[in-house]
């Protein structure tokens, strides 16, 4: 049985693990809103495919306003320390702000 249940995210991370990960979601149905990244690798992927891109060093809180999405995902995130995510971007979540663990992801269709 599939899910007709479709959602939308950000994602943010480093290599090719958040590259396998947007590919998946996107076959699934559900949508991409935009990559942070500070790999060029990545970054020049998402681009290639018109999906919106920013350093973890740039405007989040504007960033993430211009698409309204219902997670964030953080895939091999090197950038915890520097990433801080304020109360106006959790603000943005529409449905869930709490964070998420790829153990805690129930396996089966997304």
């Amino acid at each position: 049985m599939t899910s007709s249940v479709t959602f939308r995210t950000f994602i943010i991370g480093q290599g090719t693990l958040p590259i396998q990960c947007a590919e998946l979601l996107s076959q699934k149905g559900h949508v991409v809103c935009g990559i942070i990244t500070s790999d060029e690798f990545l970054s020049n992927w998402a681009k290639e495919r018109r999906i919106p891109t920013i350093k973890p060093t740039e405007n989040l809180i504007e960033f993430f306003g211009e698409a309204p999405f219902d997670f964030l995902f953080s895939i091999v995130n090197e950038h915890r320390s520097d990433l801080l995510l304020c109360a106006t971007c959790i603000k943005s979540f529409e449905i869930d702000s709490s964070e998420r663990h790829l153990r805690s992801i129930p396996l089966g269709p997304l």
